[in-house]
């Protein structure tokens, strides 16, 4: 590089970064190269070809094209320049063009094994078995000692379903180069293919066997355990590897990756300490943290941790993904979107950076760049069947029906025995009011899983909706009967009862629903809602408070008992549950509404609820008790001109609402207008609802005459 850098007149330094440059996926830097040593030496052979592939990879064929020939005028006896327009021809759909190319520099050259490898790849790829198979073969009788040659045609064996032939091949290719590890691999991926699980056991267990000292064939045959789904298996390897070699990093790795998978924290993170203990600038060491990290529901450290790798990694694709979902996960959408955007620049064809922006967009309703990106992916991928799911909810969230039922029907085509697609053909068959057609879907849904209470739910909606409500009970009881151990279930049955007003009844299939399971949170915050209507805040309490302890970031039950500890007079404790449910969930603006409001009365924090109510503002802006709040707060603050217009635009929306005239009342009595505020105070008391301030506002209008 340094002679780069002292002399930009040095062409081979300079070709060799351009090369350099290209290797890593940067075309337009290495062009930049290409164009610098032509400038100089209009003839330079090499600088041409750079220019070629540079241009190859920007997909500007004809440009790549016409370097091919400027160097083919050089060198006209060129096999490696022809199979390079042979792959130009080949991406312009000149398929016979492309073939004769090849074949031309096949006569040219006999025993070329680069042309014949490249022909049998052109020939397979069109279709064309029988001539890629002679190829490879010709090939062989070339270089009979040539391994990966043997390995291609096992390889075309199996890519044409000839499975008996692909097997003989990679046999003897085990026995002929028994030091190249990739036939006994070929071996295993080729028996679990067919369900051979024994088999492929075998091989491995023959690999272990025949090498017990040797630590890379012992990774290796850990890896293939893995393939085969054996972890215990896979980790007593790598173990035994430690026990070959006990300062050896490889294994550390591969058992602190096992132990993540499976769930072992405490494990993985000895494994990795012990890396790192010895190399600090470990890569894999660090992004392994990373993982554990995420594991650990720790986004902000695994955060650090993809940083780390990814200054030695910076075209990572995959890590620039993961760092995009850490960043999610601790809830930075932006620098999470600016993530995934950056894989996708370094690897545009990038299936996993493609659906993690597409959640993203969905997160954020941007329903058309949602669909326009799986689009684009079902261009390249038809049968992707992960891009559907996605398809789908896009086109529905905008009005899209007949783009969401084609998504949903290519679901149910390519994977008819799962019920997710039913469901979601049966979701826009019931926005379209097309009921008796989305209950047949979705009890085929029930009929391929009985467990699926989403999908129960919709059933029972269609019932209700029909005013059938002694049919939603006999469904849901039906339901039931195939699967009595599920809790949802109990739990929507009890939320027919009470459509029907019958609380008994739906209190015994709350309680038989926690008999199932006690930490079923839902149930418990209906018993509590139960509690609450029949006058026990006591109960309700308990029942609320027993649904956080359960799940610490229930959010439902948590507001809840802010709420109740709010009515019972209880300020700090509903501020302290307020601010609990905030860490949660910072976005939830009526939870900085009621907070703002609990500062402002309660709390003698006017500049922590001004900043929860302009938040709330922010977040729901057309809210009118956030309005009242906000303008509540400037009230207090004494903004009495900007609490006056917030009350007014309050009102517009609701008009309703005594405490909004009565907080406008005094707006205008501190401005000193006294005749609009006693028409706010008026009109407060003419809507004829009760408001905690009535008495207050009886005798001040009775003092202002």
């Amino acid at each position: 590089m340094k002679t780069v850098e002292l002399d930009p007149n040095h062409l081979k330094a300079q070709l060799a970064v351009g090369e350099i440059l290209l290797l890593a996926r940067q075309p337009d830097q290495a062009l930049e190269k290409a164009d610098l040593i032509l400038g100089k030496d209009p003839e330079n052979q090499e600088a041409l070809q750079l220019k070629g592939n540079c241009l190859l990879i920007k997909k500007d064929l004809d440009g790549a094209m016409e370097q091919a020939r400027k160097v083919l005028v050089k060198k006209p006896d060129s096999v490696d320049v022809r199979i390079f327009m042979a792959q130009i021809y080949d991406m312009k759909k000149e398929i016979a063009e492309a073939e004769k190319v090849l074949l031309e520099a096949l006569n040219m050259d006999k025993k070329n094994i680069k042309t014949y490898t490249t022909l049998a790849r052109f020939y397979q790829a069109h279709e064309n078995p029988d001539k890629a198979e002679e190829a490879l073969k010709q090939a062989m009788e070339i270089e009979p000692k040539n391994s990966g040659l043997v390995l291609s045609l096992a390889e075309l064996y199996l890519v044409q379903g000839k499975k008996k032939e692909a097997e003989a091949v990679l046999l003897q290719g085990t026995e002929r180069f028994p030091e190249t590890m990739d036939f006994r691999a070929g071996l295993v991926k080729y028996y679990l293919s067919g369900g051979n699980k024994e088999e492929a056991e075998g091989i491995i267990a023959k690999l272990v066997k025949d090498y017990p000292q040797d630590l890379q064939k012992k990774i290796l045959a850990g890896d293939l355990y893995l393939l085969i789904n054996q972890p215990d298996k896979a980790m007593e390897t790598y173990q035994a590897c430690l026990k070959i070699d006990p300062e050896s990093l490889e294994p550390k790795r591969r058992l602190a990756a096992l132990a993540i998978e499976k769930k072992e924290l405490d494990k993985a993170s000895g494994y990795i300490n012990e890396i790192l203990k010895k190399n600090p600038k470990d890569t894999q060491a660090h992004y392994l943290n990373a993982r554990l990290s995420m594991e650990k529901n720790d986004p902000k450290a695994a955060i650090d941790e993809y940083r780390v790798v990814l200054k030695d990694q910076p075209d990572n694709a995959e890590v620039h993904v993961l760092l995009g979902l850490a960043h999610l996960a601790n809830n930075e959408t932006l620098l999470g979107e600016e993530s995934i955007k950056k894989a996708l620049q370094i690897n545009p064809g990038m299936v996993k950076a493609r659906m993690a922006l597409a959640g993203v967009y969905l997160k954020e309703k941007k329903y058309q760049e949602t669909k326009d990106l799986m689009k684009e992916l079902l261009d390249k991928e038809p049968k992707f069947f992960e891009a559907y799911p996605v398809l789908e909810e896009a086109c529905r969230m905008t009005g899209d029906a007949d783009g969401a039922e084609a998504a949903a029907q290519k679901m149910i085509d390519l994977k008819p025995e799962l019920p997710d697609g039913y469901f979601r053909r049966g979701f826009i068959y019931q926005a379209l009011n097309k009921d008796d057609l989305a209950l047949k879907d979705y009890e085929k849904a029930v009929s391929i899983n009985p467990n699926l209470a989403d999908v129960m739910k919709q059933i029972l909606s269609v019932y209700v909706k029909k005013k059938d409500v002694d049919g939603a009970i006999a469904r849901i009881q039906t339901q039931i009967k195939r699967s009595p151990e599920n809790p949802f279930f109990y739990e929507a049955l009890a939320q027919v009862y009470l459509l029907k007003q019958d609380s008994t009844a739906a209190e015994k299939n709350l309680k038989k629903a926690l008999e199932i399971n006690p930490g079923h949170v839902t149930a418990l915050l209906t018993l509590g809602d139960l509690a609450l209507q029949s006058g026990s805040q006591d109960q309700a309490m308990a029942y609320y408070k027993n649904a956080a302890e359960k799940n610490p970031k229930f959010t439902e039950a948590l507001f809840r008992i802010a709420s109740l500890q709010e009515r019972s007079g209880k300020y700090q404790d509903a501020i302290q549950s307020y601010e609990k449910i905030l860490e949660i969930s910072p976005k939830n603006p009526v939870v900085s509404n009621n907070l703002a409001f609990l500062y402002v009365e309660y709390g003698n924090n006017m500049d922590r609820a001004l900043t929860l109510a302009q938040d709330a503002m922010e977040k729901s802006p057309e809210n009118p008790y956030i309005k009242d709040t906000l303008g509540w707060v400037y009230y207090k603050k004494g903004l009495y001109d900007k609490a006056v217009n917030l009350f007014e635009e309050s009102i517009e929306k609701a008009g309703k609402e005594p405490r909004i005239y009565y907080h406008l009342g005094l707006a205008h009595l501190k401005q000193g207008n006294k005749e609009k505020s006693k028409e706010a105070f008026k009109k407060a008391l003419d809507l004829g609802t009760d408001f905690p301030e009535k008495k207050e506002v009886e005798k001040t209008l009775k003092e202002m005459g």
